[in-house]
């Protein structure tokens, strides 16, 4: 090329051939990590095609604040109960026993729907001071919450972004509204679900929705937090029974004996005698306290640091609150029963979404290490039926141990009060409870 004078400018490029590309996959590579966080307020209508595009691709989309868009009606749990009630006051000694799991050995135990909600409200322990987590299954059944709770049934779906798709009437984007009538299809909901749960993860007894898939895609949003602080007696308490239950994985798996010969179960059974109850117990609730009948431990209510409750619910579609509260460190002058409720608290639940295209090696994984999963009466696992299917929890070990044996990681992320969690279908989930929470389900068609 001429320029002034007689020199000649010659063109050259500092990259390679191929570097634009190799640029753009290494974008690619660093974003399939990242998932969209959109604020509700700030939604308008060119974030629908910004949300399709993260939806098309199985990547999961969280919005907060969504609250914010609703009347303000309370999620807390004793003032769904009160309304439960007035609509229930004909038939109200039938409603009162409800089924319930015991995250600790997942048995199914039968409890006072009122007195659960007192256990939500002031904590709950086994005799050993080790957290009593209780969840409820299915209150109200998804087939009687626009019934018996008509308002939270108006409310809900006016809190949800991307009503296209989400509103489980009015979504012109959403296929189970435009199914005819007595087509044969999934519980789409609402259904409710409400847990107890603590900050620390305990190996056993975690207040969790376990591994597994959705037929459709959820959503899944936090309405209500709270928080018991737990005892220094109590935390000791923990991590002692934690150890022991090392001690008891480390003899059954491997065959290593524990220096405590008292630790070593000849029959696979826990430590704990609630892990031997049948699923025909039921527990009871008074004045602070939950006693389990049929002579099994009680559980005494105490105050707690980070200890956690849980309210799910479905709706049409699928739609998941949780609600939970944080431990903030700061000391407290009130009753060892207070719960502090904050404002400002942060995250309520930890969750784990796995990619489509790893459930191959995530089955691998399971198949592989089977055995070191433990399910109803804290015993180990004994068979495969189906890796997914079968509902194990991976916690911060097997994650740390799947990444290093096949190279795989979940999205892993803290929702918090008011978000909404978007699930894609076929990607495989768990969720752990850090706190007590008020959780809302919906199941939205295939989008």
């Amino acid at each position: 090329m001429g320029v002034c004078g007689s020199l000649l400018l010659e063109l050259r490029c500092i990259f390679t051939e191929h570097a634009l590309v190799q640029l753009t996959e290494k974008a690619e590579e660093i974003a399939k990590d990242l998932n969209l966080h959109l604020e509700a307020k700030d939604i308008q209508r060119g974030e629908l095609e910004h949300f399709q595009r993260h939806w098309a691709n199985g990547e999961p989309v969280i919005v907060s604040n969504v609250l914010e868009n609703a009347s303000g009606l309370s999620w807390e749990p004793m003032v769904m109960w009160r309304a439960f009630r007035q609509i229930t006051n004909t038939n109200f000694e039938q409603q009162l026993e409800v089924k319930a799991l015991d995250c600790l050995d997942w048995s199914e135990v039968e409890v006072n729907i009122h007195q659960f909600f007192k256990g939500y409200k002031d904590g709950c322990f086994h005799g050993e001071l080790w957290p009593k987590i209780l969840k409820l299954k299915d209150w109200t059944p998804s087939s009687e919450f626009e019934k018996l709770l008509p308002r939270h049934h108006v409310e809900f779906p006016c809190c949800l972004p991307f009503k296209e798709y989400t509103h489980p009437k009015s979504g012109f984007l959403n296929v189970a509204t435009k199914l005819p009538k007595g087509s044969l299809t999934t519980d789409m909901g609402p259904k409710s679900y409400i847990a107890y749960g603590v900050a620390q993860e305990l190996g056993r007894g975690d207040s969790v929705t376990r591994l597994h898939c959705d037929m459709s895609d959820a959503v899944n949003v936090l309405t209500r937090i709270a928080e018991v602080k737990l005892t220094e007696k109590q935390l000791a308490c923990m991590t002692k029974s934690k150890q022991r239950h090392h001690e008891q994985d480390q003899w059954e798996l491997y065959g290593i004996s524990s220096k405590d010969k008292q630790n070593k179960p000849s029959d696979g059974s826990s430590d704990f005698s609630s892990c031997n109850k049948q699923s025909s117990d039921k527990v009871g609730f008074q004045e602070g306290e939950v006693i389990v009948e049929q002579g099994q431990d009680g559980c005494s209510s105490q105050s707690g640091n980070n200890l956690v409750r849980e309210f799910e619910m479905e709706v049409s579609g699928k739609i998941k609150i949780v609600e939970e509260s944080r431990d903030n460190g700061r000391s407290s002058e009130t009753s060892a029963n207070k719960i502090e409720e904050e404002e400002a608290v942060e995250g309520g639940a930890d969750w784990d979404i796995f990619r489509r295209q790893d459930v191959p090696k995530l089955q691998d994984y399971l198949k592989r290490h089977f055995r070191e999963f433990r399910y109803v009466h804290c015993r180990p696992v004994s068979q495969v039926f189906h890796p997914i299917h079968d509902q194990s929890f991976l916690t911060m070990e097997h994650k740390a141990k799947l990444k290093k044996e096949y190279g795989i990681e979940s999205w892993t992320f803290v929702q918090k009060l008011g978000e909404a969690v978007f699930i894609p279908a076929g990607c495989p989930h768990q969720v752990r409870n850090t706190k007590f929470l008020d959780n809302v389900k919906h199941l939205p068609s295939p989008m």
